[in-house]
């Protein structure tokens, strides 16, 4: 599962040096999710889109404090030109 390019202590150590990558890796499947089945998307560029996360705000100037933003877990906000949308990432349940 892992990329060619990388081995398991690459990947465990980039996953130690950024453990909020799971955030940007989600907000791109989204976006790809998005661009792939909603009319209004299908037709944005990359700068037509601007994808807020817990660490990431575009309401609030710069990077904001965790503590302080409002998205939190799988949710996120994106703004498609000047329209606000809030996606909530669904996540599966694995029964076993």
């Amino acid at each position: 599962m892992l990329p060619d390019f990388m081995d398991r202590e690459q990947y465990c150590e980039l996953r130690r040096r950024q453990p909020n990558i799971d955030e940007y890796v989600n907000a791109t499947n989204i976006i790809r999710s998005l661009v792939q089945a909603v009319p209004i998307f299908k037709k944005a560029t990359i700068d037509d889109l601007k994808v807020s996360t817990s660490l990431k705000s575009h309401l609030i100037s710069g990077d904001s404090n965790p503590s302080m933003n409002s998205l939190e877990g799988h949710l996120y906000l994106i703004i498609l030109q000047d329209t606000p949308f809030i996606v909530e990432q669904k996540l599966q349940n694995c029964k076993n």
